[in-house]
């Protein structure tokens, strides 16, 4: 038999405040404690309105609180069980009382949108700055009218779960920063093995004179298509002859797998050694050819 004991709780909820965390405990005990009774002698509508009363708040509030802190959770014989956490409910609601519907968060979240749909993309390799930069210096036709926000405060939304069915663990590793007054020059520099300056190159930059110096880049597909991945291109400095090859994505490992692929791709090369054909090639220090 459940009887909901009001003795030792009398205190009330003030009007127009949100419940104290005394109260949400005290629905957390009575609540578990119905629910996983095995002998019920009143209905589930019953017990909801003699609490409410006894927390004093409405039946309706009383169920968007309890909707609020349910959570999933294992019992002693590892069953799967949902019950009601006082904990849960509070933080969450107290997040709610505190932001308003004027908030930033809520003026940005068309632009949030953007970030989040960029970052979930297939064919994304961009960090959360580059893609805010992105929008914000080149792309600015797609945001126009929107309310934007900077990559520090797309951070904090994200730690502080504020972002709807978007968490801290589907965003992209951080990189690592430098460390600064390091006192061993060798500590907090990047390496980069096998890779040579490009003040190493064997020509001047614009000396276009001699055939087989080539440079190489890669062509992104449109985000508003789906599937349409990107290319690798080599563009001859002399005769301005280009490769193109096509590819799913422009990950490091693809971009490798297309140099290989290029004398297959192009029968025409089968007579030449490579070497007699790319003396040299310049890229860039994107990740995408890191390998």
């Amino acid at each position: 038999m459940i009887n909901l004991n009001n003795i030792y709780f009398t205190k009330k909820k003030e009007k127009n405040k949100h419940l104290s965390k005394e109260m949400l405990d005290k629905i957390e005990s009575e609540y578990n404690h119905f629910i996983f009774s095995k002998n019920k002698q009143k209905k589930k509508t019953e017990f909801m309105k003699e609490l409410s009363k006894i927390i004093g708040t409405s039946l309706s509030n009383l169920y968007d609180i309890i909707k609020d802190g349910l959570i999933t959770t294992l019992d002693y014989e590892l069953r799967e069980r949902i019950e009601f956490s006082s904990t849960v409910a509070f933080n969450k609601r107290n997040k709610k009382s505190i932001e308003s519907n004027s908030s930033k968060r809520e003026k940005a979240k068309p632009f949030i949108k953007l970030i989040i749909k960029e970052l979930k993309s297939p064919y994304n390799i961009n960090s959360v700055d580059e893609i805010i930069n992105d929008f914000k210096r080149n792309r600015s036709e797609e945001i126009a009218g929107m309310i934007t926000i900077c990559t520090s405060t797309f951070y904090n939304f994200v730690n502080d779960d504020k972002i709807d069915n978007f968490n801290i663990n589907l965003l992209p590793v951080k990189p690592h920063r430098k460390q600064k007054n390091v006192t061993n020059n060798n500590e907090g520099k990047r390496k980069r093995d096998k890779i040579n300056s490009i003040e190493n190159r064997p020509f001047l930059p614009n000396n276009r004179e001699k055939f087989g110096h080539w440079e190489g880049d890669t062509v992104v597909g449109s985000s508003k298509i789906e599937n349409s991945g990107a290319c690798f291109t080599l563009v001859e400095r002399k005769t301005r002859f280009q490769i193109v090859v096509k590819m799913i994505d422009r990950k490091s490992d693809t971009v490798l797998k297309a140099v290989k692929n290029i004398k297959t791709l192009y029968p025409e090369l089968k007579d030449y050694k490579l070497e007699q054909i790319f003396k040299s090639i310049t890229f860039d220090n994107g990740v995408e050819f890191a390998k």
